[in-house]
């Protein structure tokens, strides 16, 4: 056992039998000489190994690391936490970004659409003014089914998306197995 008489740290890496000869060397001024033996058998048995396990998702290391880190350098942990908090000032800057520039893309895109079809109404007054009515008519009907179609076509020939598979549930953190 450690000076503190906690025992040994869980995530210290040590094995059964070494930690069993750790308590034998602590306890053995305590026991009777020719009984030593027996008392490393029974602690043996009784030592029981713990698994650890830790899973931790995200931008920002686990509270534990991110003490190791300040530990090891003083400062990183603050230095971490500015790179993570620049770095989701930088994501949420480009998102904004693509945002405002599809917004525009689509005004100029229907921007663009409108006066197309104002100029193709103007062609048509144009041929109907010049003496070409039929012609005009043909051409008029031939506009107004694509226009038509175009605004359409996505309802009725859109496929559902098939919805991804459900993902398994995570697992707990810091959670202890025997």
């Amino acid at each position: 056992m450690s000076e503190s008489g906690k025992g040994p740290e869980p995530d210290s890496g040590l094995t059964t039998n070494q930690i069993t000869e750790r308590i034998v060397r602590e306890i053995k001024p305590y026991l009777v000489p020719n009984k030593v033996g027996e008392a490393t058998q029974h602690i043996g048995a009784m030592v029981v190994e713990e698994l650890y396990e830790e899973f931790h998702q995200g931008p920002l290391p686990a509270p534990r690391q991110l003490t190791a880190y300040e530990q090891t350098l003083p400062g990183a942990a603050e230095r971490i936490m500015t790179m993570a908090e620049s770095e989701q000032s930088h994501r949420h800057g480009s998102e904004r970004l693509i945002i405002r520039s599809e917004i525009v893309l689509k005004f100029i895109g229907q921007s663009l659409a409108f006066l197309s079809l104002v100029a193709m109404l103007a062609l048509l007054a144009y041929m109907v003014r010049e003496g070409y009515p039929q012609q005009a008519a043909a051409l008029g009907a031939v506009m107004l089914t694509g226009v038509v179609g175009l605004f359409l076509a996505p309802k009725f020939f859109h496929r559902p998306v098939k919805a991804p598979p459900p993902k398994p549930p995570a697992k707990a953190s810091g959670r202890r197995k025997r």
